[in-house]
């Protein structure tokens, strides 16, 4: 195939790349299960060629399609119905993380937001962090009320945000020594973009912050990193696992500044939701994805069945404090061993940490994955991009009006996903203690 031919093929593929992304915005609905795989396949597989060869035109088609986002309704979730009434309910002076929206049906429109946000989500508090409730309020305060511009000024963060990812991934990419082109493994991904642009979810936001942060710790700007991975924080609380996996007694006092403005940005931020209910209230609410909330589980479907057989009850609560607690003395141990760590081992560090938790939680989203996919750069699995693919079929879940899983969608979901990290992580791990071997 000559340039020309080739040139005509790309300009087809990214054609129907978009038109697929269309379609996927204005048209697919959550149940149109067939439809949906059919078309994230031919998605996925469009993005591992673009990511395989390098292309100019593989940013403008992100943008482009992140930008055609910004007008769709989200289909695949709910979620931003509740981000609306958060923002709404904040700017009324009540707080979102310690009131429940089904103790709030005096207000205009609640019974209407509580349809379409749930029961679930409207019978508990909320649980996003600060960060994410002011971008709510700024939606709620410039949209006067019409819910088409709340969606497409939040959307609207997001796309930034995954700008900001890609200008400042490429940055520490080279400041790494690393193929800057693999920001596209994050940034073309058909989950991050149809989970975040698409569907809304903040984990995106979370990671722009997170890399900008990651960007001023190679440069040394201690104050200015610990303010970026303050807001992530406050935007989810996932990067708390990084600020533990770099976290060394032996250097408290050499990154000193950097705790003191981590905490004092963290307390400034939280201030405003505190009250006589704040602590209980959201201990609780975080609580409820450790002893409570069952989606698109792996591991603890396995160990929830042996628990009805051997104790006779479910042992959510219990599974949830066991996984923590190996995570923190995981991290513990790898504090003492270590007195140092480095900025590439500490991502890797990262990863698997997060990874393992994913893997071994009782709630698994798809767009939790975006975390993943955005460290994937640095130290790609491919047991990560694999599960960006098969954590799809979690979907297949709502192909009916009643929500039902089946064991057998979760068994090819996980089947190779486990395997592969598992052998990814002891390959790498090997890896680094023959590095330290050599360099001794």
């Amino acid at each position: 195939m000559n340039k020309s031919q080739e040139n005509k093929l790309q300009g087809v593929l990214f054609a129907l790349a978009m038109a697929l992304y269309l379609f996927f915005a204005f048209s697919l609905e959550r149940y149109q299960f067939s439809f949906l795989f059919i078309i994230y396949l031919f998605l996925f597989v469009f993005y591992n060629k673009l990511c395989s060869n390098k292309n100019n035109y593989a940013f403008t088609l992100g943008l482009l399609v992140r930008v055609a986002f910004l007008f769709s309704i989200p289909n695949l979730s709910q979620d931003i119905y509740r981000f609306i009434w958060d923002g709404r309910i904040f700017l009324e002076g009540i707080n979102p993380l310690t009131s429940k929206p089904v103790d709030l049906q005096h207000l205009p429109n609640a019974a209407w937001f509580i349809s379409k946000m749930g029961n679930l989500s409207a019978s508990n508090y909320s649980n996003y962090p600060p960060f994410s409730q002011y971008v709510f309020a700024v939606a709620a305060f410039f949209g006067k009320g019409n819910i088409a511009i709340e969606m497409f000024i939040l959307k609207l963060f997001l796309c930034v945000a995954d700008v900001v990812t890609y200008i400042f991934g490429k940055k520490i990419l080279q400041k790494l020594e690393i193929d800057a082109n693999k920001i596209m493994l994050y940034f073309l991904n058909p989950l991050v973009i149809i989970e975040g642009c698409g569907n809304a979810h903040f984990e995106v936001l979370m990671v722009a912050f997170f890399c900008v942060s990651l960007y001023c710790i190679l440069l040394q700007k201690q104050v200015l990193a610990a303010l970026f991975i303050a807001l992530s924080i406050a935007t989810k609380l996932i990067p708390l696992f990084y600020v533990a996996t770099f976290f060394r007694f032996n250097l408290i006092f050499k990154n000193i500044r950097f705790y003191i403005v981590l905490g004092l940005t963290l307390l400034v931020l939280f201030l405003p939701f505190v009250n006589s209910h704040f602590f209980q209230n959201y201990s609780y609410t975080i609580g409820l994805w450790f002893g409570k909330f069952e989606f698109n589980a792996s591991l603890y479907y396995v160990m929830r069945e042996l628990g009805y057989m051997t104790l006779g009850y479910n042992i959510n609560g219990l599974y949830g404090k066991v996984i923590i607690l190996v995570l923190g003395l995981v991290l513990l141990w790898q504090i003492l061993k270590h007195k140092s760590i480095s900025i590439s081992n500490g991502l890797l560090h990262f990863q698997t940490y997060l990874m393992f938790y994913f893997l071994t939680s009782s709630t698994v989203h798809p767009w939790y994955l975006t975390t993943l996919l955005f460290l994937n750069i640095f130290h790609k699995r491919t047991s990560v991009l694999l599960w960006s693919f098969t954590i799809i079929l979690s979907y297949f879940a709502y192909k009916n009006s009643e929500f039902k899983e089946y064991p057998l969608v979760l068994i090819i979901e996980y089947g190779l996903v486990w395997p592969l990290f598992i052998l990814e992580t002891i390959k790498m791990y090997r890896n680094i203690e023959d590095t330290s071997k050599t360099q001794q």
